[in-house]
């Protein structure tokens, strides 16, 4: 246990400290300072400044860095409440930790000039956290002045935000390209056989709400990496994930059905890129059982300084841990709106039994991004020669021939 003595020492020369610094930055501006020390407490209310012309009045209080001393500063803050009703600074001497009057936290702050102005002009606490907020971010994006530019921002509630949704878009965008990843031109999806025969059938694919996907981890690794908000409805994201290698091994093995199914082979066309995103997913690296991600980083900074994203329910799905990282995974994300309002059903996922909503879409609606133009038969598909032919003459009938999509079989000769 912390010796009790010690911490009394050192709170009362920091208490010793902070008053002369305040007795030469006050004096003769018509502020008193009570020399108020209550030693039951710790930490210790070393004073009180007051101005009767301001009709302002501020308890100081100290605190150092000792685990008794961070946990009784809540006790300092209820008494202040309680007996002096009062705003209160607390401070260990180089940062100013600022509350209002009910003991609700304001900012906090390491230029102790900006809390001597705050206190001679009585400045209004909103436009203070306004100010404070505006120079954070100017200091944020001059940072990362490559990705971000201040004249981007705007103010919004509880903090700034992209001035629209292009600027905040083309912001991931730019995030995920920066290592010189270029945007993937192809979309192969692995699939069994029997999905194969739903989508050449219909004529559709299939997007899922992400509320189903296989691993319920995917859903929350941004948020508890950015200690960010996981309220948004999972209902209206819709994603689909593929590669971009049309015969691999791995991706056989994992999505194809041991290579009995097939993979379907989509070019890209353009996006609409208010209702799509595609990207290919980037992936956190760990080290000594912990996650880290200079991109993700970069998020979680934006964010502790006051940023909001408006569209980071959409872009935060292209975030994975290392674990998955074989896959080296490309996602279609479609945001379901009032404006598209697209017809959405409910299935029951097969692998976790949740009611999930699906929309399927036309692959030959122009809105959509996917065109058919491949699919790679698996090496153990039954039947093969005749599935081959099979599917050549399903693509016939379901109008997928003026397309000239070619069937092929996975060259992959010694799958096991």
């Amino acid at each position: 246990m912390e010796n009790k003595k010690s911490i009394v020492d050192s709170l009362e020369k920091i208490a010793t400290n902070v008053y002369e610094l305040f007795i030469e930055a006050f004096e003769g501006q018509s502020f008193t300072i009570s020399g108020y020390k209550e030693q039951k407490l710790y930490p210790i209310l070393a004073f009180i400044l007051t101005n009767a012309k301001l009709n302002c009045k501020y308890a100081i209080g100290v605190f150092d860095n000792s685990s008794l001393s961070q946990e009784k500063s809540k006790d300092l803050l209820g008494f202040i409440n309680k007996n002096l009703n009062c705003c209160s600074i607390l401070t260990d001497g180089v940062t100013y930790y600022v509350y209002d009057s009910t003991g609700e936290f304001l900012f906090d702050i390491d230029n102790f000039d900006i809390i001597k102005t705050f206190i001679l002009n009585n400045i209004n606490i909103d436009n203070l956290k306004k100010r404070l907020l505006k120079d954070r971010v100017q200091k944020c994006t001059s940072k990362y002045h490559t990705l971000l530019s201040f004249e981007n921002f705007e103010e919004c509630e509880n903090g700034m935000s992209f001035k629209n949704k292009t600027l905040e878009n083309q912001f991931w965008r730019n995030l995920l390209n920066i290592k010189g990843v270029e945007e993937p031109n192809l979309f192969c999806k692995y699939a069994t056989l029997d999905t194969a025969y739903y989508i050449l059938t219909n004529g559709t694919f299939r997007v899922s709400g992400i509320a189903g996907m296989n691993d319920k981890s995917e859903i929350d690794f941004f948020d508890e990496y950015c200690k960010t908000d996981n309220s948004e409805n999972t209902n209206d994201v819709f994603i689909s994930c593929g590669v971009d290698d049309c015969d691999n091994l791995t991706m056989w093995r994992l999505y194809g059905d041991d290579s009995k199914g097939v993979c379907l082979v989509f070019e890209i066309n353009d996006l609409a890129k208010d209702t799509f995103i595609m990207h290919k997913v980037e992936y956190a690296k760990k080290h000594i059982g912990k996650y880290y991600n200079e991109h993700l980083d970069i998020i979680k900074e934006m964010n502790d300084t006051g940023i909001k994203f408006n569209e980071l329910n959409k872009w935060k799905h292209f975030f994975k841990a290392s674990e998955y990282s074989i896959e080296n995974e490309i996602r279609l994300l479609y945001v379901n709106n009032v404006v598209c309002n697209r017809n959405v059903t409910w299935v029951k996922t097969p692998d976790h039994s949740i009611l999930n909503p699906v929309i399927d879409f036309h692959l030959k609606q122009e809105v959509f991004p996917l065109r058919l133009k491949k699919i790679v038969v698996g090496s153990n598909c039954p039947e093969i020669d005749t599935n081959i032919r099979q599917i050549k003459e399903m693509l016939k009938i379901n109008g997928f021939d003026r397309d000239n999509v070619e069937v092929v079989q996975s060259e992959i000769k010694n799958y096991r």
